[in-house]
């Protein structure tokens, strides 16, 4: 399968499109925290961890107020534990 083909169904939130269980990727907080992993401006990298998690907190409570994606708040869950890891192996 070509890889544009797979990125354009990830980066569409269109249900229609996107495969069931990865719709948390075309969120905000997704494009953020891989932003943050891939960042090679080490001046750059910890605003952009310090954004993500904020994103990444304000959908937990989101999804803490109304009934989410079981895989959703997985990922979140998994994804600030990843941003603390960098963070301490940068020394941020």
């Amino acid at each position: 399968m070509d890889l544009n083909a797979v990125d354009a169904r990830v980066s569409s939130p269109d249900q229609n499109t996107t495969p069931p269980g990865i719709l948390y990727r075309s969120r905000q907080w997704h494009r953020a925290y891989m932003e943050a992993l891939f960042e090679a401006d080490r001046s750059k990298i910890g605003e952009r961890i310090r954004h993500a998690e904020r994103l990444i907190l304000a959908r937990e409570h989101e999804l803490f107020v109304i009934e989410g994606d079981r895989l959703e708040r997985s990922s979140l869950n998994s994804a600030l534990h990843a941003l603390h890891a960098l963070r301490a192996c940068l020394g941020f």
